[in-house]
């Protein structure tokens, strides 16, 4: 995604960067990167926008700023009193706490599992729409479990004209997903895990859970995914997945989940791997994925709420497949295998690490690839809703790409015609011969040449701007890579072992392939975890561990995670590592200096409050300093605090008028009290413990009297580690108590594009 316009001015105002000491200020004067930055702009989706009116905004997009930010640091008092609620207080009310845990876990785990079933079922009744108009099947042969050779083979050939008629089927479908997903809403492209990861990080991306986000990744999906493109379906299920948890919260039997952001998040992470277990049936490979991949920092206790989610959701579809059908092979593993258990000797050791680097190394360069692509499609093909030409040129790019894939199942029909779908292809791949690729000695080319264009299509198909899932499109690529190294084994007679009675067919390898090729390209793990579920060959536990383990380490030596990538090649919001060079920086280069129009005084009355409300109507947290000419900090309001006072004002002076009313204990109905909600009083403010009158008669704001503070000194490591860890909304910078300047996490985001464009490097900056 583009930088707009006023980060590209800003850049170029920007002569150097904080570490060319030449530029920086002489004396007490502090050199930000961050001085050419509009005060009340704000971060979304990667792009910097300009302040907007309050009035503007809508009453879902106000809610959507207190979920913003999920602050440790700020929610630790909400947390504990959370957690306090669950044990203490009448009997009842802990039990409807436990049930009320339990439902939202069951539901939220069946819920995503039936949205991916109510996908799979539009995109069933599109497959058999296409095969009803151009006699091309969907579905994988009838095989024989022990022989994996053809039970039925179709004797339909399609002819010329229904081969016409599949090409641009396939095509028209393409080109709508990306036309409904842009319209609808452009926050439904893509995986969704990259954007998850800044989500799960305490990042803001608007409409990204969204009701409107949802539906638009349902119906696009389901379009992208019937037009025969290499895409998969893990990324967008975990998309959907957090879309509905994001809208149970907002549900008032659920809203106490919502109302603690850190609380928020941790359901968001549940389902994570909600989503990553709809995919695949998987639910423990998909709790460590979710784990792996998506979370920065894993907060442990979540780990059973994720298992029982996942569980939950995997049974209630096992179940509706298993009494919706006359098929019982609905219950068992999605790519079901029959290979025969074998002892791993060392040489199949050997041949099974080789997989592993050999994948490692294709998936590492395959992620080069697909961050070079996105990267070109950022650049020529910018994601403007107002351009015409970019709406028709993606349009068309989609419909290439499908019209590539396939030229492909048409070139191939004859010869493998499982390549029709990726599952007949996976199917095929796992087999234990080579038999239902009828000119066994065509094979080998025929597999190298399968891989080299799937290579390339996925690739381009990766960096669409379409709902697209990667784990299945790598899983494949991995497959075609490990079973045209276990046929070349076998060609050679490396396979052969007259010591055993069974030994390793071309099918394992291409098993261990799928996973270590996936475990590359994304750096989890967990694939082997899922890979086994998947297949539910648990002898190959350890091979594909083996192969797993190699493509991870070698993947490692050529570039980051494929998710990671993609964060940097789109431009979406993160919070990175900081580069040696710019981490020994002081924090100072990319804070904010205090003034009297970002901060509040004691003075300060009810127009002071709205004023700085309306001028900022996006930020979450103000500092409160004794006076202006000191400075002295003295604590932090939160934004929400301070509009339940004036809300209630307002509505109290409709009542009463305009007139002032004093009562009995000597407060001003109409002035605003501060106070700690500490039951230690400071030297400045009362506690709320040790007010007598009733509070509703009372305009009260909290102030927190211990906010987050820092030596302006303090290296931008320490604060970038701050900022990860505890996602932390902002920092203040202070010397001998007095406030200088405040370190915003909208602020390293900005600084990190600025930076990075300046550079034109990929190293990481922030």
């Amino acid at each position: 995604m583009e930088l707009t316009s006023k980060v590209l001015n800003n850049m170029a105002s920007i002569k150097n960067s904080s570490f060319d000491s030449g530029n920086k200020n002489k004396g007490n004067e502090s050199y930000s990167l961050l001085s050419n930055r509009k005060g009340g702009s704000a971060t979304r989706d990667g792009l910097v926008y300009s302040t907007i009116d309050e009035n503007t905004l809508e009453s879902s997009h106000k809610q959507t700023i207190y979920e913003a930010h999920g602050d440790l640091w700020q929610d630790a008092g909400s947390d504990a009193h959370h957690q306090y609620s669950k044990v203490t207080g009448r009997w009842y009310t802990r039990v409807w706490h436990f049930l009320q845990t339990v439902m939202f876990l069951a539901m939220l785990g069946m819920l995503s599992s039936v949205a991916g079933l109510i996908i799979d079922g539009i995109c069933w009744s599109l497959f058999t729409f296409r095969e009803s108009i151009t006699s091309v099947p969907f579905e994988p042969d009838n095989v024989n479990e022990t022989t994996g050779l053809p039970i039925i083979e179709r004797a339909v050939v399609p002819k010329a004209h229904e081969w016409f008629f599949f090409i641009v089927l396939n095509m028209l479908l393409g080109s709508f997903s990306f036309i409904l997903t842009h319209f609808i809403t452009p926050q439904a492209r893509g995986s969704g895990i990259p954007r998850m990861k800044g989500v799960l990080g305490g990042l803001h991306i608007h409409h990204f859970l969204s009701f409107r986000a949802l539906f638009a990744k349902i119906i696009g999906l389901s379009l992208a995914y019937s037009s025969n493109i290499s895409i998969g379906k893990e990324g967008p299920y975990v998309h959907v997945a957090a879309c509905i948890a994001q809208l149970m919260m907002r549900t008032s039997m659920f809203k106490r989940y919502g109302q603690v952001s850190s609380r928020r998040i941790d359901m968001l992470a549940v389902a994570c791997a909600c989503g990553v277990a709809a995919t695949f049936g998987a639910p423990f490979g998909g709790v460590i994925f979710a784990v792996e991949v998506v979370s920065t920092y894993f907060y442990v206790p979540n780990l059973p709420r994720m298992f029982m989610a996942s569980i939950c959701g995997t049974f209630i579809v096992k179940m509706i497949m298993f009494f919706s059908t006359t098929n019982s092979k609905s219950y068992v593993a999605v790519f079901k295998t029959n290979f025969d258990e074998t002892v791993l000797t060392g040489n199949a050791m050997g041949l099974f690490i080789l997989v592993g680097v050999i994948s490692g190394l294709f998936s590492g360069i395959f992620v080069l690839v697909v961050k070079k692509l996105a990267k070109y499609r950022s650049k020529y093909f910018p994601a403007n809703s107002s351009d015409k030409r970019y709406v028709t040129g993606a349009a068309l790019l989609v419909g290439v790409v499908a019209l590539l894939e396939s030229i492909i199942v048409v070139c191939y029909y004859d010869t493998i015609p499982d390549l029709r779908s990726q599952k007949a292809t996976v199917d095929m791949l796992f087999f234990k011969t080579s038999d239902k690729m009828k000119n066994t000695s065509t094979v080998l080319l025929d597999l190298s040449f399968i891989f080299v264009t799937r290579f390339a299509l996925t690739a381009a198909c990766l960096s669409l701007p379409i709902p697209a899932g990667l784990f299945m499109p790598v899983f494949l690529l991995g497959a075609i890579l490990g079973r045209l190294c276990g046929e070349t084994f076998d060609y050679w007679g490396i396979l052969d072992d007259h010591n055993q009675q069974h030994h390793f067919v071309p099918g394992e390898f291409a098993v261990v392939g799928a996973a270590a090729f996936a475990a590359g390209a994304t750096r989890a793990i967990s694939t082997a975890a899922i890979v086994i579920e998947v297949t539910g060959q648990y002898h190959m536990l350890l091979p594909v561990s083996i192969g797993v383990v190699a493509a991870y380490f070698v993947a490692n030596r050529f570039a980051k995670p494929v998710y990671d990538c993609l964060v940097t090649a789109n431009a979406f919001p993160h919070l990175p590592k900081v580069s040696y060079r710019l981490g020994r920086e002081a924090a100072e280069v990319a804070s904010q200096p205090a003034t009297q129009h970002t901060a509040f005084e004691l003075a300060s009355t009810k127009i002071d409050f709205e004023n700085m409300l309306h001028q900022y109507p996006e930020k979450m947290l103000f500092p409160i300093v004794e006076n202006f000419d000191n400075m002295l900090l003295l604590g932090e309001i939160q934004r929400r605090s301070i509009e339940n006072t004036i809300e209630k004002m307002n509505r109290k002076a409709s009542f009463e008028g305009e007139e002032k009313v004093i009562n009995e204990n000597g407060y001003n109905n109409d002035e605003i009290t501060l106070l700690v909600s500490s039951p230690t009083r400071t030297e400045h403010f009362e506690s709320i413990d040790n007010v007598n009158i009733d509070r509703d008669k009372l305009a009260i704001i909290l102030v927190d009297p211990a906010p987050f503070s820092l030596s302006p000194l303090t290296s931008l490591h320490k604060v970038s580690m701050l900022f990860r860890t505890l996602r932390l909304s902002q920092v203040y910078l202070v010397r001998k108590g007095k406030l200088i300047a405040s370190v915003c996490r909208d602020d390293l985001v900005y600084l990190a594009q600025v930076q990075q464009q300046k550079s034109g490097r990929d190293s990481t900056l922030l």
